[in-house]
Parts: C-alpha cells; structure tokens; sequence
C-alpha cells in the first residue's frame, strides 16, 4: 500500500508539473513549489519551517523538508514533495483537493 500511495503522489507530482509548465528535476525553489500547490510564497516557508525530521513524536505533518544553497536560498528536494504530498489531503487549489484515482 505504501508503494502504491507514493507513485499515486508521485504520478500527481507529474500532473501539477505539467500543469504549471514546471520541468521536472531534482529540487524546486519556494516559487516553484508554491505555483504548484496554489498558495504563496510565504506558505511555502511556513511549511518549510515546520519540518520536524523522522523520529520526533507527534511530528506536524504539514511540515516540508527543504534545503538550503551556499547562496540561502530555499530548495524542496522532489522527493520531499512528493512525500509531503502523500501525508497531506489538500494537495493544492488550483489542480484539485485530492489525488485522483487513475
């Protein structure tokens, strides 16, 4: 089963990419990743500063893992995306609120 959720979200990755006109690659910027899921910006971060790594209890599921470059700039890995899309049910407002079924 949790292999078939990660290539649901991973196919719905694929999907809002192509939406967007995002090429696919290896880690987004905090603009990419908030055209992706319909919200700002400043959302991005938000999530982005709520990330908690594995093995906290009660871990807040919104948070998203994230990098940043020598510059200081923010970047999501795709795998962090596409995990973030599994855990959480409102995967954007533009594309839809949930995966669909395919």
């Amino acid at each position: 089963m949790i292999a078939m959720e990660k290539t649901r979200a991973a196919g719905h990755l694929e999907r809002m990419l192509g939406a967007a006109g995002i090429e696919g690659r290896p880690s987004y910027t905090v603009g990419d990743v908030a055209r992706l899921l319909g919200v700002s910006r400043g959302t991005v971060v938000a999530l982005c500063d709520m990330w908690e790594p594995e093995g906290i209890m009660a871990r807040d599921p919104r948070g998203m893992d994230s990098y940043r470059t020598p510059g200081g700039h923010r970047r999501v890995p795709v795998g962090a995306l596409v995990e973030w899309l599994e855990r959480n049910n409102s995967y954007s407002r533009e594309y839809g609120s949930e995966m669909e079924e395919h």
